[in-house]
C-alpha cells in the first residue's frame, strides 16, 4: 500500500489518495466535533506515513479503514472522495466562474430586484453569483432613504469600516478630503490600494443625480490585465512583480502600502488590481527601474482610458451599483454641481462575508428544493 491508498470507482477512474490526508480528514465525532466542526484530531499523534490495518468497502461503496497505530476506525464516502479527487482543487465549487468583459457589456450589466434581493435566498444567490461572476451587478428599485445602503449590506453581514467610516457620502463638500467629495472627473480606480488589505466589494447607492454630467464609468480590471499581457509580456511582468507605494495621507491618518498592481495569485490568476492615480504615492527606485514602471503603468493606464474597454452610464435614484473592488475599476465624468444635486452613499463588505453568503444561500435554496 506505501503511502497512499487506491481508490477506484465504478466507471474505472481511479486515484491514489496520501494515507496521512485520509487519516486528517476522518469527520467521525472523535476527530471532528460534531457542533463546531472543526477537527480535534492531533496530526501529530500519528506517524507522517500512517500504518493501515485493512481496508475495505462498506453499504453504498463507502471506503472503511482500519488505522494500525491508533486502532481507529475512519469511513469515507464515495461521493466525497471522488469530489475531491477530480471536481475542484480549490474545494469551492459554489464560487461562479469568472466572466470578463469589455465595452460590449454596456446596457447589458446584470440588474435585480431590491425586493427579491432582500427577501428571497433566491433573489440573493442570483444576485451575488452574478456579482462574482462578472464583477458588477445592480440593484434596482433601492429605496431612496438615509443608510439603506447600509441594510442591503447587512443582507450579507455588515459593512466594512475604513477612515471613510462606515459609509460614505459621495457629494461636493467645501473642503473634500477625497477627490471623489468634489464634482471632478473621477478617472477609473479601485479603492483603498493604500490599505493591506482594501476591501472586496464596494456599493454605491444612487440617492440624487440631477446635476448636469456625472456619468459613471466601470472597467474590468482583469480584462485589461489580459489585454496588457498579451500585448506587452514584459510590461506585464513589470505590473505584476514590482510592488510600489499606494498611499493616502491627511491631517488624521497616513496609510500605505507596497505591492504590485497586478496582484497574482499561487496559481498565475488574476487575483486583484491596485490602481489609482490619486493614491499612487512617490516611487523611491533606482532610475533603471523607475523608467520601466513608469513605461508599464503608462500602457496599462492607456487601457484603462480605451473606450473598447469601458463602459458609460447614468445612475438614477434608487439605482445601487456594487462591484468588485479588487476587480472592477470605477469612474465618473465631471458634473456641475449649480445644474442639480447629485447624491450618492457607499460602504464596502469584505470578499469573505459575500462568499460566505452566497455558499449560505445556495445551500438554503438547495435544501428547499
Amino acid at each position: 500500500m506505501g503511502r497512499s491508498l487506491e481508490v477506484t470507482w465504478n466507471d474505472g477512474r481511479s486515484y491514489a489518495f496520501p494515507l496521512i490526508w485520509l487519516r486528517d480528514n476522518c469527520d467521525c465525532p472523535r476527530c471532528l466535533h460534531p457542533h463546531t466542526r472543526e477537527r480535534t484530531f492531533d496530526l501529530l499523534t500519528v506517524p507522517e506515513t500512517p500504518r493501515v490495518a485493512s481496508a475495505g468497502l462498506a453499504g453504498r461503496g463507502a471506503v472503511m479503514v482500519l488505522w494500525g497505530d491508533d486502532g481507529h476506525t475512519s469511513k469515507y464516502e464515495p461521493d466525497w472522495l471522488r469530489r475531491y479527487a477530480f471536481e475542484s482543487s480549490d474545494d469551492d465549487l459554489t464560487r461562479p466562474d469568472v466572466v470578463l468583459w469589455d465595452a460590449s457589456l454596456s446596457g447589458h450589466v446584470p440588474r435585480f430586484d431590491y425586493r427579491a434581493v432582500m427577501e428571497s435566498e433566491q433573489g440573493l444567490e442570483a444576485w451575488l453569483s452574478a456579482l462574482l461572476g462578472h464583477g458588477v451587478a445592480v440593484v434596482a428599485d433601492t429605496p431612496c432613504r438615509d443608510r439603506e445602503v447600509v441594510r442591503v449590506t447587512e443582507r450579507i453581514a455588515y459593512a466594512r469600516r475604513s477612515n471613510f467610516g462606515e459609509h460614505f457620502e459621495v457629494q461636493t463638500e467645501t473642503n473634500p478630503i477625497n477627490n471623489a467629495y468634489t464634482a471632478l472627473k473621477l478617472p477609473n480606480h479601485t479603492d483603498l490600494c493604500n490599505w493591506e488589505r482594501s476591501p472586496g466589494y464596494q456599493f454605491l447607492h444612487c440617492l440624487e443625480n440631477a446635476a448636469t454630467g456625472g456619468e459613471s464609468t466601470l472597467v474590468d480590471g482583469f480584462r485589461i490585465a489580459e489585454a496588457l499581457r498579451r500585448a506587452d509580456a514584459g510590461a506585464f511582468r513589470v505590473l505584476s512583480t514590482m510592488p510600489v507605494l499606494f498611499r493616502f495621507h491627511d491631517t488624521e491618518c497616513d496609510l500605505r502600502f507596497h505591492a504590485p498592481i497586478v496582484g497574482l495569485d499561487g496559481s498565475g490568476r488574476f487575483e486583484r488590481i491596485r490602481f489609482n492615480l490619486g493614491l499612487f504615492g512617490v516611487q523611491a527606485l533606482p532610475p533603471d527601474e523607475t523608467a520601466a514602471l513608469y513605461a508599464a503603468y503608462r500602457k496599462f493606464a492607456q487601457l484603462v482610458r480605451d473606450d473598447r474597454y469601458q463602459i458609460r452610464f447614468r445612475l438614477r435614484p434608487g439605482d445601487l451599483l456594487t462591484f468588485d473592488n479588487w476587480r472592477v475599476l470605477h469612474g465618473r465624468l465631471a458634473y456641475q454641481p449649480s445644474t442639480g444635486k447629485r447624491h450618492l452613499q457607499g460602504c464596502y463588505v469584505d470578499r469573505d462575508e459575500v462568499l460566505s453568503r452566497l455558499r449560505m444561500s445556495i445551500s438554503a435554496v438547495t435544501d428547499a428544493a
